[in-house]
């Protein structure tokens, strides 16, 4: 048994009526990822897509395709010539000196912290994983 199937089970013991699928041998199941979206430009009124979502939703970032994941897009971060993607612009979450970089926001538009490749910002979103994933594909 997994440390994830593990603390599943702790959880859901705490709630009352709450019950797992079962696992079966070489199957895993995963929690839904709260769906986290960026929001840019002045006062964060430009949606720039869905952070969390999989590669294959046209809203994703992760999406080569769709308008919020193209390098061609003037609304995708990955465009190192729009406002949310290049070196210097004070909306992209590539210019470590931006003062006012993409808002990381839940469904609810509970403000996650700033998406930024600068880590040491007290407003950045805090997750290593989005940190190097800016570095190595999205400010290359």
């Amino acid at each position: 048994m997994t440390v994830k199937r593990i603390a599943c089970l702790l959880a859901a013991m705490t709630l009352a009526g709450c019950a797992l699928p079962e696992e079966r041998p070489g199957e895993t199941t995963q929690a839904p990822r709260e769906k986290l979206l960026i929001y840019g430009g002045p006062g964060q009124a430009i949606y720039l897509g869905c952070l969390t979502c999989d590669e294959t939703d046209p809203e994703s970032v992760h999406n080569p395709t769709g308008n919020y994941g193209s390098r061609l897009s003037m609304t995708s971060i990955l465009n190192s010539f729009s406002d949310y993607g290049s070196r210097v612009s004070n909306y992209s979450v590539c210019n470590p000196l931006a003062t006012e970089p993409p808002l990381v926001v839940d469904q609810a538009r509970a403000a996650h912290g700033r998406l930024t490749v600068n880590k040491y910002s007290s407003q950045a979103y805090q997750n290593d994983d989005i940190f190097r994933w800016l570095e190595t594909e999205v400010c290359r």
